[in-house]
Formats: structure tokens, C-alpha cells, sequence
């Protein structure tokens, strides 16, 4: 038996690739000549070495879900090698191994580690957010959207960066594509009040009041202690309450504000 943890792990990592390429007597360590008797004492020995409670007390957590596919498939090996008419089935390729187990470790570990290499990406993202270096947090936050795009924050951040990246790219390539990712982040979740008041500060600067007050009322509807959201609708208030009065004297002012309430 193997009692050292890093044989036991370079042992599972040789077998793997037996498995892989559905080899059983790669797998099982012996030739293709191999007697009934020898593939028996082969199978034994491997499998108490891979048995899921021996990986477990060698502390090797992280190949425990590969050391116990392997071990389903030690087993499905010595089922068919030491069955005469299988084990001829399987040398004519009359009877190929099974790799389904192993596919779907390799996709599992595969999937999990795009999900790992998202979250590192945003939060390498939200360090550079705080120091407002835009450009680095753009990069990043694109990363983490490209590794996982069902997280809304990640779009919201994204859309974030991108609209305070100001001498990264044109005015309007800048809202739009702060725009964009906001959308995005709204079809996962249509009720975060923080996107809904990032998207208001886009049609502020756009100078659309009336997108501007949806977006911002969004913001208080899904979160009504939204302090910020709070404050740019009293500040629109301010400003309309002044154009309104000014307009009253004609003059630019009563341009400006008939313009603003055909918006409306």
C-alpha cells in the first residue's frame, strides 16, 4: 500500500490518464497477458490505495472526487478482465471502457475552476474600483463577466468601471458601454437598486430627465434607504422647480425648460 501522501497523489494522477484513454490494464498495472489471478491481486492492492477513505485521512481533499472515479472505474476494469468473455469483448474493441465518469469530472473541475477564476478577477477588479484605477478594473471586471456572466454584480461593476474610464475611449463609446453592461446586469436581476441608480447617472449625463427619474425611483422602489438615489431625485426637483420658475420670465430659461418637459 502507499502511505506517503504525495506518492498516493502522483499515483492517482498516473492512473488517471490510464482511465482517460480507457486503458483497464494500464489502469490496473498489469500486461495484456496478465493471468486472472494477477489482474485479482492488481485490483486489491489499487483499490485499497484509492479508496475514498484513505484519500480522506491522507488530506488529499482535492483529488478525492478523481480518486473516487478512478475507484468506480478499478472496479469496472477487473469486472471485465477477469470475465473471460468480456475481457475478449473489450481486447477486440468489441466492448470499450466507460469514460463517462471521468468526462464528467473533467467538466465539473473545469466548470469550477472558471467560477474560481471569476471571482478572483472580481475581486481583483473591486481593489483597483477603490484605488480608481478604471482602466485596470475594466479589465478585470471583463474577465469576470467572460469567466461567469450569470452575476449580476459583475456586469454592474463592469458597466462601472467603464463609465469612469473617461480617457479610455469617446464620450459616447464611454456611456454606451457603461449602458451595456447595466442591461446586462438588469436581465439577471431586474430589481438591483444599485444598477437601476447607475443606469439613472447614464441618462443623466445624457441629459434625459425622464429616464433619469425612472431609474432613480427603480433605485428607491428595490431599496428605499438608497441615500444616493434619494439625494439625485431631490437635486432633479431642485433643478426643475428653478427652470420652472425661471421659465416664467421667458427668455432661455423658458426654452430650456419647455425643451425638458417635452422630454417628458
Amino acid at each position: 500500500m502507499t502511505d506517503d501522501p504525495q506518492s498516493l497523489r502522483r499515483l492517482i494522477t498516473q492512473k488517471y490518464k490510464f482511465a482517460e484513454s480507457g486503458d483497464y490494464f494500464g489502469l490496473l498495472g498489469v500486461d495484456s497477458n496478465a493471468s486472472p489471478e494477477s489482474i485479482r491481486k492488481a485490483y486489491f492492492a489499487l483499490a485499497k490505495n484509492l479508496h475514498p477513505d484513505k484519500v480522506g485521512r491522507m488530506g488529499l481533499d482535492d483529488v478525492k472526487p478523481k480518486a473516487a472515479k478512478l475507484f468506480s472505474l478499478v472496479t469496472e476494469a477487473y469486472t471485465t478482465l477477469s470475465d473471460s468473455q468480456k475481457r475478449a469483448e473489450y481486447e477486440s474493441g468489441a466492448l470499450k471502457a466507460s469514460t463517462t465518469n471521468i468526462n464528467s469530472v473533467q467538466a465539473t473541475e473545469a466548470a469550477t475552476a472558471k467560477l474560481e477564476t471569476a471571482k478572483i478577477a472580481y475581486h481583483k477588479g473591486s481593489v483597483m474600483l477603490q484605488k480608481r484605477a478604471y482602466r485596470e478594473a475594466e479589465r478585470y471586471f471583463r474577465e469576470a463577466t467572460e469567466a461567469n456572466e450569470k452575476i449580476a454584480r459583475y456586469w454592474q461593476s463592469l458597466g462601472w468601471a467603464i463609465f469612469n474610464a473617461q480617457d479610455a475611449r469617446s464620450e459616447d463609446e464611454r456611456l454606451e458601454g457603461a449602458k451595456t453592461a447595466y442591461e446586462h446586469a438588469l436581465e439577471i436581476d431586474s430589481e438591483d437598486s444599485q444598477t437601476h441608480y447607475n443606469l439613472g447617472l447614464y441618462w443623466k449625463a445624457k441629459s434625459d430627465s425622464r429616464r433619469m427619474r425612472r431609474s432613480m425611483e427603480k433605485a428607491i422602489k428595490f431599496n428605499k434607504d438608497h441615500i444616493n438615489a434619494r439625494r439625485e431625485l431631490r437635486l432633479l426637483e431642485m433643478r426643475q422647480g428653478k427652470l420652472e420658475s425661471s421659465a416664467k420670465g421667458g427668455g432661455f430659461f423658458a426654452s430650456l425648460w419647455q425643451s425638458l418637459t417635452k422630454k417628458r
